[in-house]
């Protein structure tokens, strides 16, 4: 189910699945109980949380914020081949990436989550290295016309690439078309 939801994206099992886990874990199949363990984990896992607002399963909700960092810490704490990982979908070959990333650094290889609103593009997920090393990674892209392809698929091509490279830390002005 968690594959079958990050791999195509599937925001109405996301929805079900925070209904689910708050019937699991607080005997009440409602989002907010869902949503309420769901931070409470974040907390416990010492995962950072300052910035981040849940008021749905899906990120379908204008009200939701996340940060890069805390996506990333929780790739990370999952590992290369935990359950989150291992359900992205994989760069030019399923889901969301099927169609993306079809040459070049990461293709077959890099694992990531897509997010689309109006306005907003983002990509997060693991890109394993060719000395063993795994890097994590979240871009979060807000305003006028960051959805479109043309503005987002340089800047994802770039991270890609940037990625590969291996190094620790991107700037910002490296990931900007040229």
């Amino acid at each position: 189910i968690v594959a079958e939801m990050l791999i195509n994206s599937d925001n109405n099992t996301a929805e079900l699945l925070t209904k689910e886990i708050g019937l699991v874990a607080r005997g009440s199949a409602t989002r907010i109980d869902g949503l309420n363990v769901i931070a409470s984990k974040i907390a416990e896992w010492g995962l950072p949380g300052t910035g981040v607002a849940l008021l749905d399963g899906s990120g379908l909700d204008r009200g939701n914020y996340v940060t890069c960092d805390l996506i990333t810490q929780l790739l990370q704490r999952d590992g290369r081949n935990g359950l989150i990982t291992t359900s992205l979908a994989t760069a030019g070959k399923t889901g969301t990436l099927r169609d993306t990333f079809l040459s070049g650094p990461g293709t077959g290889t890099m694992r990531a989550k897509t997010g689309t609103l109006n306005g907003v593009k983002s990509l997060s997920g693991m890109f394993p290295l060719d000395d063993g090393r795994t890097t994590f990674f979240s871009l979060i892209m807000n305003g006028s016309g960051t959805s479109t392809l043309n503005f987002y698929r340089p800047i994802w091509n770039n991270l890609a690439a940037g990625l590969a490279s291996g190094n620790a830390r991107l700037k910002v002005a490296d990931l900007l078309p040229l």
